[in-house]
Order: structure tokens, then C-alpha cells, then sequence
């Protein structure tokens, strides 16, 4: 369904072949770790907005975390600057795609069982997902050419300094600056679309679970928050700089990772020759879906899985003693083999750098009933291929003088 709906060239879908070597190259060029450390400005300059939109409106913290990892990616790829407040139409674009991308690759399709059912003309009866599908495909083309268009306007027209320097364009001029052909511009087109298509979405889960693991566990912020002050002396914000001497804060932001992933069971993969596993035969062209969640849920690998544990990362005696306990999450969580996320560093600094400066600014609290007790949220999640918590409500008041005073400067 998917496939039918537009998504075929989508860097998480793309079979193995040509396309996706040449992806994979132009996106590990500017996504690898040395790359990423030219974007930290834009990250940490979001952030810090970040902050303030939360003091403006704590009630809408889903919409802040939604305009933070918007912000990033289509500031880098696109150096489109989303406006702080009311919509913007490449936001709104890429939730609806997302969100129809979401019930797509959803199961319960009867044509992902029988795919020569695509076949069917739109009038035959049962026949309603190919008139979705081709309502859908419009929105996921548009998600990617929408913005892809505005750069190679700008960059004809020279109207716009901005978008005429941003990574897509860098991408359009290529090494030696000669002429592309159009498959190549179709590549960078999905290449780039991709980018900010899967980063955002799945960034912005990371993140309402950070919130929502916050409210649940105070002792959790305040060992967090105490780490920071003893960095920052309580009178700046952290920077990425900072990131080696707050390893709590590294330990939270994989324990967010791990808790709850945002695509629980992954991108399904497809095996390329007949395999064995243990006493299974798996058949050539067999689709391998990873059950992520519960992996890293996995007893063996993480003791009491299901509890909210950040010092699991920590260098203790016990992660010393059994090198295989408590792998790093992100093994996991990033994906695995050729279609392993390329934007794993970006969106791992942006998550990091949200967090650090959350809990700098803020102390997070539960929402007070009538008798001024707490109400806690409940710690249910979402289906579909990205996950969310169902339910985020949350205080946020501001944790210091310095913090305060940031907040309400204009």
C-alpha cells in the first residue's frame, strides 16, 4: 500500500540497487558525524526558542516540539525558516503526509497479502483502497516537491540568498557543477525530502516522551537538572560543547530512546537470498519485520526493561562486569543495514540539546486536580509506524532566576 501511495522512492523504502547507493552517498556526505558538527549552531539557536514558545504556551507543548524538530530540518535542508507562530505550509504538508504515511504502511491491507490486487480498476467493488491511494500519492509527492521547487526557483532567480545556500542546493550544484540529468534531480529530490520526512516526526516522539517520562519521575529531573547546574553554575543554558561533562544527561537521552522508540517495529526489510536462522529457513524475497520494542525491552540485555532507568547507561561496576548488558539503544532504534537512518547524529544532537535545555529552563510537573492533587498521565502510546504518547499534559514553571528572566526577554 505504500508502494501505491507514493512512497516507493522514500529513502526508508528504497530497495536495494543503484537509487539507493547513490542516496545513501549523497546523504551520508552531509549527514556524517564531522558534517554535523556545522549544523549544531541551528540546533542550539532552536533550542533556545524552543524554550521561550514553552513559556508562552505550556498547554501546547505537542505544537512546540513539532515546530523544534520542523525548524531544524528545514532550516538545513531547505534554509526555510518556519515562522514561530501561526502555520506554515510546509509544516502542514508533511503532517498530513505523515500522517497518511503512518496508515498506509499500517498493516491490515488486503493488497499487502495480494499485491496483484493494485490491478484492480478503481470502479470494481472493494476496490476503495486504490481511489485512497491515489488521493494519498498527491500529498506524498507534494511533500517532497514542494520544497525541492522552491530551492531550484531560487536558485534560477537569485531572489533568495538564503535558499540558494541551503543543503538541497549545495546537493543540485553538485561536485563539479555540470548539468543534471533528471533522474539525478529526482534522486536529490527524495533524498532531501526524506530528510526532513522521517527526522521530524520521529524527533518530536522522542521528545513528548521525554516530557512525559519527566511528569512521571521527578527524582529523575532533579538528579538531571543538578548535573546541569553543576556544568553551567545555574547562570547559562548547556551547550552542545558541554555534552561530555553531563553524561546523566547522555544516559537520559538514551534511556528516551530505549523506554519507548518512535517506530517500534521499524521499516519491514526484504532478504535478498535464502538464510538461516537458528532452525528457521527464511526464503529468498521473505519481508523481515523488527520488533525494535521489544528488543530493547529484553530482560537479558536490559534489567527491568520496563522501568525508567537512565543510570542503566551509566559506567558502572555492573556495565563493566557484562559488556553485553545495556547496549547503546541507538543500535536499534536507527535502524539496521543499507537503510540504516543517515540523519542518526543530527537527530541525536537536536534530542540532546532539547533536552539539556528543557531542564535548564524548567521544572516539569503534573497538572493539579481541583483537591490539588497530582494527575498523572498515562503512560499508553499510539499505533501506527510512529509512536506517541497518548496524552501530554504537563506544568512547566520556571526553575531559576536566570532562566526566568531568559524567558521573558523579548
Amino acid at each position: 500500500m505504500s508502494y501505491m501511495c507514493g512512497w516507493r522512492n522514500a529513502f526508508a523504502l528504497l530497495m536495494y540497487g543503484d537509487r539507493l547507493r547513490t542516496t545513501k552517498r549523497i546523504t551520508n556526505n552531509v549527514l556524517n558525524q564531522r558534517a554535523c558538527q556545522r549544523y549544531i549552531p541551528i540546533q542550539q539557536d532552536t533550542a533556545l526558542r524552543l524554550v521561550k514558545k514553552l513559556f508562552r504556551g505550556s498547554d501546547q507543548v505537542d505544537k512546540s516540539l513539532h515546530w523544534f524538530s520542523a525548524r531544524i530540518l528545514l532550516k538545513i535542508v531547505y534554509d526555510h525558516e518556519v515562522a514561530e507562530d501561526g502555520e506554515d505550509e510546509l509544516v502542514l504538508l508533511n503532517e498530513e503526509g505523515n500522517m497518511q504515511f503512518s496508515a498506509a504502511a499500517s498493516p491490515g491491507w488486503l493488497v499487502d497479502i495480494f499485491p496483484s490486487l493494485r490491478y484492480l480498476p478503481e470502479w470494481f467493488p472493494g476496490a476503495g483502497f486504490i481511489r485512497q491511494a491515489r488521493f494519498w500519492n498527491k500529498t506524498a509527492f507534494a511533500m517532497y516537491d514542494v520544497p525541492f521547487q522552491m530551492v531550484k526557483a531560487a536558485m534560477a532567480t537569485g531572489t533568495s540568498h538564503h535558499q540558494s545556500h541551503s543543503l538541497a542546493a549545495s546537493l543540485l550544484r553538485g561536485e563539479n557543477g555540470s548539468v543534471m540529468s533528471d533522474e539525478e534531480e529526482d534522486i536529490i529530490r527524495y533524498a532531501t525530502g526524506s530528510m526532513y520526512g522521517a527526522g521530524g516526526e520521529t524527533t518530536a516522539s522522542a521528545l513528548q516522551t521525554f516530557f512525559l517520562v519527566m511528569v512521571l519521575n521527578p527524582e529523575i529531573q532533579r538528579l538531571a537538572q543538578a548535573e546541569i547546574d553543576l556544568v553551567t553554575g545555574g547562570d547559562r543554558f548547556p551547550t552542545y560543547d558541554d555534552r561530555a561533562s553531563l553524561p546523566y544527561i547522555n544516559a537520559l537521552v538514551k534511556e528516551v530512546l530505549r523506554w519507548q522508540p518512535a517506530v517500534p517495529t521499524g521499516i519491514p526489510h526484504c532478504s535478498t537470498a535464502e538464510d538461516h536462522y537458528r532452525d528457521w529457513l527464511i526464503p529468498a524475497q521473505t519481508t523481515i519485520i523488527v520488533n525494535i520494542w521489544q528488543l530493547l525491552r529484553d530482560p537479558k540485555l536490559y534489567p527491568d526493561p520496563h522501568t525508567f532507568k537512565p543510570e542503566r547507561f551509566l559506567d558502572t561496576a555492573l556495565n563493566k562486569s557484562n559488556s553485553a548488558l545495556n547496549p547503546d539503544p541507538s543500535t536499534f532504534v536507527f535502524g539496521f543495514g543499507r537503510r540504516e537512518c543517515p540523519g542518526r547524529h543530527l537527530a541525536d544532537a537536536s534530542v540532546f540539546l532539547a533536552i539539556a535545555t528543557c531542564l535548564a529552563s524548567f521544572h516539569i510537573s503534573a497538572r493539579r486536580d481541583s483537591n490539588g492533587g497530582p494527575v498523572l498521565p498515562k503512560s499508553t502510546f499510539s499505533g501506527g509506524v510512529i509512536s506517541r504518547p497518548d496524552e501530554l499534559a504537563c506544568v512547566l514553571k520556571p526553575r531559576s532566576a536566570h532562566a526566568a528572566k531568559w524567558l521573558q526577554a523579548d
